[in-house]
């Protein structure tokens, strides 16, 4: 059942929901709402967003000018009929790298995040960093890096770089 916006939070409550301002029980209110009501669901996605490259460009101004710069630095690949519905596959601007986020069975709330890289010249480690991720990760000798992270993590803003 979708709410009218009439009905719905300010974007300002949204704000204050994220950066954790907010009452417990107003809260709970939010979460609830944002259950039922898509415009909600979408906005709260926006803003968490927002927030979160808020406190990046803080906390890591290098980091928040990449992604002021660069704006998108992944774009989505269309997945193979293959896969199941909710692997996520995307490809870099640039095509050095296929980045595909696969559900684990055993437990939905975690994905391998697997990392191809496409030129066989690069070697070393990756620094593969979003707002919710910085780490560094081996290149293996099939030209594959891995990490298993959150299923909810967001790859649109990703930056890949290689570390020697």
């Amino acid at each position: 059942m979708d709410h009218m916006p009439t009905n719905c939070p300010d974007e300002e409550i949204f704000i204050e929901y994220f950066s954790n301002t907010l009452e417990d029980k107003k809260r709970q209110e939010i979460e609830e709402h944002a259950l039922v009501c898509d415009h909600c669901s979408q906005k709260s996605r926006e803003i968490s967003l927002n927030v979160a490259r808020t406190r990046i460009a803080k906390s890591r101004p290098i980091l928040g000018l990449a992604w002021k710069k660069y704006g998108d630095l992944i774009e989505a690949k269309a997945a193979g009929e293959k896969y199941s519905h909710n692997l996520q596959e995307y490809i870099t601007n640039n095509g050095k790298y296929i980045v595909t986020l696969r559900p684990l069975e055993k437990n939905p709330e975690l994905s391998l995040l697997e990392i191809e890289v496409q030129d066989h010249l690069i070697s070393g480690y990756l620094r593969v960093s979003t707002y919710e991720l910085n780490e560094l990760l081996e290149i293996d000798e099939n030209h594959m890096a891995y990490k298993v992270v959150s299923s909810s993590i967001d790859l649109h803003k990703i930056i890949i770089s290689v570390e020697k």
